[in-house]
């Protein structure tokens, strides 16, 4: 039967805070390691060279994008509950060891199964072992600031294919039998970065240090995983990240061969990476504005807020014929989609505390991982319908209404978040 909890308050005044020196060093390798493993929604670019250089299908080289983020979410679920064990240190560096070898048997694949496992499965579980270090790392050391600094824990996965969707795009430009003979390189060289980089931030997490106050507060309430799924606002909170999720993670795997098809349909100019970049740049604003706005106006009016721009960005992705509003259209859903993966901290330890947070952000991801297994290979099947029943510049909008309608659902259950802590600090007189 679900219960309600109920916080005891905790001081979050500046006095009770570590010393702001110690931690802004942790914010910033937070945001480089978290840059290297959002490189994943760089994968739409892999894409066309994968159907040019090796001929595989379109249904196919969408399978290592869900093998990914399937294993993704139960990484993270893994790699919360080893954090509240073993501390973010040793998590971030053996999360950076899973990418290094997923990638580098990735570079010796030519079959899209041989990928899916490689890329999908061992890279996935690599990054989301090490995805909640950095956030979890964050709100112990700002505890006055735990909506910004979620979003700010989680900003670079969000911008990451700002950065390498370019990179990836120059690496792999050429004839297809150029392609071909690029992708093992670059999939090698990405392993041995993001390892480097998981080695070297790592080194700096650690849990703050218990003279300061970060180590008191983060464990003064919380409860366990088994009395969290039982709690009210869990189911609640779980169906807007699976909704979130699922509209998100469609729209990021279509995003590239959605303005290919424009471009070759209407005459655009936007080069798909291009938009995949501007999408990302979102995705990354979305983490911080969205978990600023928590802080500000409260959980459950910020989420609530941010679904209805979801949905009326999912409308326009569903009318979208030529590439300006598809753009815009990408735009408006990574903003949303990074801003509930942005509140998802603050939600989760406001609900539930910090005592036990790495396992229950953790336990959380399973509506990602069904998200993706689902909504992309959905959406990705009505688009094929589309195809062959439409006019190209109208082949997603089957998927887009699809969208929609989860958009909507998502909207009434964050109407639906009540309980745990009070959204804001309590002001110290």
């Amino acid at each position: 039967m679900a219960t309600s909890i109920s916080e005891p308050t905790t001081r979050t005044s500046a006095d009770t805070s570590p010393r702001p020196e110690r931690r802004w060093p942790i914010v910033f390798a937070a945001v480089a390691l978290q840059l290297c493993l959002g490189s994943v929604y760089a994968w739409s670019v892999f894409r066309t060279p994968l159907e040019r250089g090796y001929g595989w299908t379109y249904e196919e080289t969408a399978a290592p994008f869900r093998f990914f983020l399937f294993a993704y979410a139960f990484g993270i679920w893994i790699g919360g509950s080893l954090l509240d064990r073993l501390g973010p240190r040793t998590v971030a560096r053996a999360g950076g060891l899973l990418l290094l070898a997923g990638l580098a048997l990735a570079s010796l694949q030519r079959a899209p199964l041989g990928l899916s496992v490689c890329y999908g499965l061992i890279e996935g579980l690599g990054a989301g072992v090490a995805y909640p270090t950095p956030v979890a790392t964050l709100i112990r050391w700002f505890p006055d600031r735990k909506g910004l600094m979620g979003g700010v824990g989680v900003f670079g996965f969000g911008a990451g294919s700002l950065l390498f969707a370019p990179l990836i795009a120059a690496a792999l430009d050429g004839a297809p039998h150029e392609q071909a003979f690029r992708l093992p390189p670059t999939f090698l060289t990405l392993g041995v970065a993001f390892a480097v980089v998981g080695w070297l931030a790592g080194g700096l997490f650690r849990w703050p240090p218990v003279e300061h106050g970060g180590a008191e507060a983060a464990a003064a309430w919380g409860t366990d995983p088994l009395r969290t799924v039982r709690t009210w606002p869990y189911p609640a909170l779980w169906a807007c990240f699976l909704l979130a999720a699922g509209v998100g993670l469609a729209a990021i795997n279509e995003a590239s061969p959605l303005l290919e098809r424009l471009r070759e349909a209407s005459g655009g100019w936007i080069a798909p990476s291009l938009g995949v970049g501007l999408m990302a740049v979102a995705n990354g604003a979305g983490r911080l504005v969205w978990g600023l706005a928590a802080d500000r106006a409260g959980r459950r009016a910020a989420m609530a807020t941010m679904f209805g721009v979801l949905a009326a960005s999912a409308a326009l992705f569903a009318g979208c014929r030529s590439q300006p509003p598809a753009v815009a259209a990408l735009v408006g859903i990574g903003f949303c989609f990074g801003g509930m993966l942005g509140m998802l901290p603050t939600n989760v330890s406001g609900f539930f505390g910090t005592r036990f947070f790495g396992s229950n952000y953790g336990m959380t991801y399973t509506a990602f991982a069904l998200a993706a297994w689902v909504a992309p290979a959905v959406v990705s099947a009505a688009v094929r319908q589309g195809m062959a029943t439409a006019a190209p510049s109208a082949a997603h909008a089957a998927g887009g209404w699809m969208m929609v309608a989860a958009a909507g659902v998502g909207l009434a259950s964050a109407l639906a978040l009540k309980g745990g802590a009070p959204d804001r600090p309590r002001p110290q007189g």
